[in-house]
């Protein structure tokens, strides 16, 4: 059991007490603090991750993101889809070693241990973001949760290569994607 303190062992008693079968949880923010999609997103294109060219293109972009010219839906996809042609491996290693060094210790202490403790009372445990899926993968590792699926209509269904990421949508502890309603860009739900 992690060290916490006596209002981190309230809260978790608090929403406990409630003996909640759903709970949903945002990742930035409320898991971890920061925004892990955003930070691998700079961190990416220092490491060289993509062409200069498309560094260049995208720092642009998101200037004018961060501007209010560009809409975060399109931002997101912009994020996501700059990975084309990248083999799918070197994304997730890159994310594996940004999250690790950047993101977990951020991790709340008190959400490790809530989450841990719903999923010991059969709560249906959810997560959502709309970091791209690799970074949520590498983060939900850290809550024990192996793999993620993307619904089927997912438009990213298949980058940066090709297949399946897991096998079937109703394992438990399985992470899964979902398209964001009203767009044509994926966000992310994890069940964890």
């Amino acid at each position: 059991m992690t060290s916490l303190t006596s209002r981190q062992t309230e809260f978790i008693e608090t929403v406990l007490r409630l003996n909640p079968r759903i709970a949903t949880f945002d990742c930035d923010g409320t898991l971890w603090s920061g925004d892990a999609g955003e930070g691998f997103f700079a961190w990416e294109l220092e490491q060289g991750l993509v062409s200069k060219e498309i560094a260049g293109t995208l720092r642009a972009r998101y200037a004018d993101y961060r501007a209010g010219q560009v809409a975060e839906d399109v931002m997101c996809g912009e994020m996501v889809t700059m990975h084309r042609g990248l083999r799918e491996e070197v994304v997730k290693q890159a994310c594996d070693t940004y999250f690790a060094h950047a993101v977990a210790p951020n991790i709340f202490p008190e959400m490790r241990e809530l989450i841990e403790r719903l999923h010991a009372s059969a709560c249906d445990v959810w997560a959502v973001s709309s970091s791209n899926q690799w970074i949520i993968r590498s983060g939900m590792r850290h809550f024990g949760i192996p793999q993620i699926e993307r619904h089927p209509t997912d438009p990213t269904r298949s980058p940066p290569t090709t297949g399946p990421i897991a096998p079937s949508a109703t394992r438990s502890g399985i992470a899964r994607c979902w398209p964001c309603p009203n767009t044509h860009l994926p966000s992310t739900r994890i069940r964890i």
